[in-house]
């Protein structure tokens, strides 16, 4: 009898001690929903309050992209400066010059070539979603939209964790990633489509490690190019979050002597070119050539080896950030149990590290040119917590790849 009352009120400890800790986890689901929603009206608030005329030359680009756009249709893709004949741009430049009296009245932001023509010099991606907005009320609604698809696959994460550490986890990057849709996503509007599609393609990266079927891999290899590709029309460098994807298909043919690995590189390929044809069809339009940039020379130089921007970036949050991604990317890699988390962790390390090195290579510096290769890394991160936690038979059923250990290769 004493046996059965101590076995009794031992479960009954348990059960209550089980039940304390599911209400603590959602407490703390609670606290960090709300700081999401709190950031995000936070953000909205302020973007309210923006102006279309703020003095960067860069926006009244992105803004005459968009006004050709919905004066021209698809015609738009033509930026020949000949066609402000209505005199978009040139009333948006007297508009801020009595923020930037510098300003010569050239058509600045556009690319002279040779052959006479002056043409915008960024892709057209970011013009054509501005587009979507009536004009005059064109920033804020694009970046408010944004922010809500952040904000959404935060909730949808944090409302997925089980345990504390990946509430915890969730709770932080979720919080991360709505902030920096305002700071310093401000600085470019091209940020603003980039970072929901980095976060959508941090879903894909998990679930393309994960998912062991070979027609569920290969169809996440092709949306995962297309998606970078599509990303490739807002800012040319987002072709750089490639590099972790081939990078992984390229250890998977080595490594796992994975054959569908072959096929997932070209699907991807497949996907991204389609994806960037509006760009390439921009390119042919305004440069001659689809393959011939509309970028000015001081874009289009070499890698300067001397790493003369390493210490803006080791010394700016971007710096910061990237360290913790590459850490924790480094980490799965040595030491995660599955070989879905190793490779997630490799494909995050290769894009991370090779991104670092390009932007600490180019001779011009932002708050924001890494911003969409740390948010991919986070996304695909977090993402791994969750459905590991979740479906670990699944996950379990991934073919097998070896750990790195000493003297041995692994991924």
């Amino acid at each position: 009898m004493l046996v059965a009352f101590f076995v009794r009120h031992g479960k009954e400890g348990h059960i209550l001690s089980a039940i304390t800790e599911r209400r603590g986890r959602t407490i703390l689901k609670l606290v960090f929903g709300i700081a999401f929603l709190a950031i995000f009206a936070s953000n909205t608030n302020a973007m309210l309050h923006w102006s279309e005329r703020r003095g960067v030359f860069d926006d009244l680009c992105y803004l005459r992209q968009a006004h050709l756009f919905q004066r021209f249709g698809v015609s738009g893709l033509d930026t020949d400066y000949a066609r402000d004949d209505d005199g978009f741009f040139a009333r948006a430049l007297q508009d801020i010059q009595a923020i930037e009296p510098s300003d010569p009245g050239k058509p600045v932001c556009h690319t002279l070539l040779a052959s006479g023509k002056r043409v915008i010099q960024y892709p057209p991606g970011t013009g054509f979603v501005l587009a979507l907005f009536p004009e005059g009320h064109q920033v804020a609604p694009m970046f408010i939209a944004a922010s809500a698809i952040i904000l959404a696959l935060a909730l949808a994460a944090l409302l997925l964790a089980r345990s504390t550490r990946v509430i915890l986890a969730c709770g932080a990057i979720g919080c991360e990633a709505i902030y920096l849709m305002i700071n310093p996503a401000k600085a470019s509007y091209s940020i603003a489509p980039t970072e929901p599609l980095c976060a959508v393609l941090g879903v894909v990266t998990v679930l393309l490690v994960v998912d062991p079927r070979p027609r569920r891999a290969l169809l996440g290899a092709l949306i995962a190019g297309a998606l970078v590709g599509l990303m490739v029309n807002f800012r040319i460098t987002n072709a750089l979050l490639a590099v972790g994807f081939l990078g992984l298909f390229g250890l998977d043919m080595v490594i796992r002597r994975a054959r569908t690995a072959f096929i997932q590189g070209v699907l991807f390929a497949v996907g991204m070119v389609a994806c960037t044809l509006p760009t390439l069809i921009a390119n042919a339009i305004n440069a001659g050539s689809p393959f011939k940039t509309t970028y000015p020379a001081q874009d289009t130089t070499p890698p300067d080896w001397s790493f003369p921007t390493a210490g803006y970036y080791v010394s700016d949050i971007q710096g910061l950030f990237g360290a913790i991604a590459l850490a924790w990317a480094l980490w799965l890699v040595i030491a995660a149990p599955t070989a879905a988390s190793r490779r997630a962790g490799a494909a995050v390390a290769l894009g991370v590290a090779l991104n670092g090195v390009y932007f600490m290579t180019h001779t011009l510096q932002t708050p924001y040119y890494m911003i969409p290769m740390i948010t991919l890394a986070f996304a695909t991160l977090v993402g791994d917590l969750v459905v590991i936690e979740r479906d670990g038979d699944l996950v379990g059923s991934c073919q097998e790849m070896p750990r790195i250990e000493q003297g041995s290769r692994g991924v």
